[in-house]
């Protein structure tokens, strides 16, 4: 859970910027917000993804609940 903030940050950028461009280009955004994250020192899983962000911090989720 310590990589929440930098995953989210990169999930919300998917979600919010990337939709009418190519798969190439979300890519390229994507290992930009990566590099920015990082170089702001923000703690973020490396090749963090929008799928990966969301399935991980659901299941999280899920087990907070229980």
């Amino acid at each position: 859970m310590e990589n929440v903030v930098g995953d989210v940050v990169v999930a919300a950028g998917c979600i919010a910027y990337s939709g009418p461009f190519t798969p190439a280009f979300r890519q390229l955004l994507q290992q930009e917000w990566t590099a920015l994250l990082k170089a702001a020192s923000v703690p973020h899983t490396p090749d963090t993804n929008l799928i990966d962000t969301l399935q991980v911090k659901h299941a999280s989720l899920s087990h907070c609940a229980a």
